[in-house]
């Protein structure tokens, strides 16, 4: 599981001491939920196995790939054949090309061109984006409150006579694009902005 914040920095985020069993719980959850929904990895790396159809270009399940290990050919349970690395050449964004099928058409016969393609590489980036980690506690500490609360959104709080409601929009001039409205809605765009993309 990605690591784009623990306990200890969404108890630094919030500027109080969090109970221990729900900022750990809401941790663990928002860093799946970022992983889940930007298909990338975050603050670690991760080695994975994974079957494509046979094709001259593969796009690989995940980006920031960091090394290909090991690329086999042939059918599951059968044996199969490990391709030199020398025959393929690979890029960050996981895009594999196969070499003998440039140009669209093979430079040499291939008899492998109805296999399946089994590909062995680790992806993931250590480094976080600020904004993605701000944006990743933010969410946390919405999901920490909401769990606190019993599952209620808090939408007002009172103090003796001092009563506070919460509006739940923020709005700026008219002047410029819509803005967000909330802070929630304006920290899930900017999780969605760290997706993978695909040219």
């Amino acid at each position: 599981m990605s690591v784009i914040f623990t306990a200890a920095d969404l108890n630094t985020y919030s500027g109080k001491t969090l109970q221990s069993g729900p900022a750990a719980e809401v941790t663990a959850s928002v860093n799946a939920y970022i992983e889940t929904q930007t298909h990338r990895c975050w603050g670690e790396t991760k080695t994975v196995v994974e079957r494509y159809d046979w094709g001259k270009t593969l796009w690989l399940r995940h980006m920031d790939v960091t090394a290909v290990t090991a690329i086999k050919v042939g059918w599951p349970g059968q044996i199969q054949t490990t391709l030199p690395s020398s025959s393929y050449f690979n890029n960050g964004w996981g895009r594999i090309t196969l070499f003998w099928m440039l140009a669209g058409r093979p430079s040499s016969p291939s008899g492998y061109y109805n296999d399946y393609i089994e590909v062995s590489y680790s992806y993931g980036t250590t480094a976080v984006p600020a904004d993605l980690k701000e944006a990743a506690m933010g969410v946390a500490l919405g999901m920490y409150n909401w769990t606190i609360a019993g599952g209620k959104e808090i939408v007002a709080t009172s103090v003796g006579s001092f009563r506070q409601e919460y509006s739940g929009a923020v709005r700026g001039a008219n002047t410029g694009p819509t803005p967000y409205k909330d802070a929630a809605e304006a920290h899930f765009m900017t999780i969605k902005g760290y997706a993978l993309q695909r040219l």
